[in-house]
């Protein structure tokens, strides 16, 4: 069994967890997080974690704001500075909705080998935002989706992606300029096969309505 606890935000939006179930012997607890929520935050006490799932940015501050640094996916680990006892340097906010795991070290032989994990990641990384963030818009859109859709395991859809902005600063260009190439690599389809779908569903559930017995119905409601 998989222990969830879904992350909510304190007054100064650092995540913090609910109350979950102690875990038993062979359980793997793990903690949600919702998109734009953040898994850590600049200053607080680092804890290491490991991505299961989704995408993370992971950023520094300025006094611009916020600016992205990586982006961190299933198998990397975030709060690096935990490795040194420091506190948090960078925030790790989830650019799509994901999973993380605490990253027990258990000794120097773990410590050795999140050190070398770690090492490893940043190399793939800084190639990663290199191509995010030089070249065309195009470009750097395709990359995005490549690695995107790469986390998922198949192609993803328009509706599934961040919003503009989100993406905008990542690739470090204007949210008209990313919803214009984005409509050449991924067309939104016709209104018309739209509400095709729509009314194909409606008429689907109406045909279930009427084979389902009554009180099947009444429950259903």
């Amino acid at each position: 069994m998989k222990l969830v606890s879904h992350t909510s935000l304190h007054p100064g939006g650092s995540a913090a967890l609910t109350p979950a179930p102690r875990p038993t012997e062979g359980d793997e607890w793990h903690l949600d997080v919702s998109r734009g929520r953040a898994l850590l935050e600049p200053g607080q006490h680092a804890t290491l974690w490991r991505i299961c799932s989704g995408a993370f940015l992971v950023e520094r501050p300025t006094r611009d704001g916020p600016d992205v640094v990586a982006l961190a996916l299933p198998g990397d680990l975030v709060g690096l500075e935990a490795l040194l006892g420091e506190p948090c340097t960078f925030g790790v906010s989830a650019l799509l909705s994901g999973r993380a795991r605490p990253e027990s070290l258990g000794g120097d032989a773990g410590l050795a080998r999140a050190l070398g994990d770690a090492v490893r990641q940043q190399q793939r990384q800084a190639l990663e935002m290199s191509q995010l963030r030089s070249g065309p818009v195009l470009e750097r859109l395709q990359h995005l989706l490549h690695m995107l859709s790469r986390e998922r395991g198949g192609a993803i859809e328009r509706k599934d992606l961040p919003t503009l902005k989100a993406i905008a600063r990542l690739v470090n260009s204007a949210p008209e300029t990313v919803c214009r190439e984005l409509n050449r690599l991924l067309p939104a389809r016709p209104r018309a096969a739209q509400r095709r779908e729509r009314a194909a569903g409606n008429a689907w559930t109406l045909i279930a309505s009427a084979a389902m017995p009554s009180g099947r119905m009444a429950q259903a409601a």
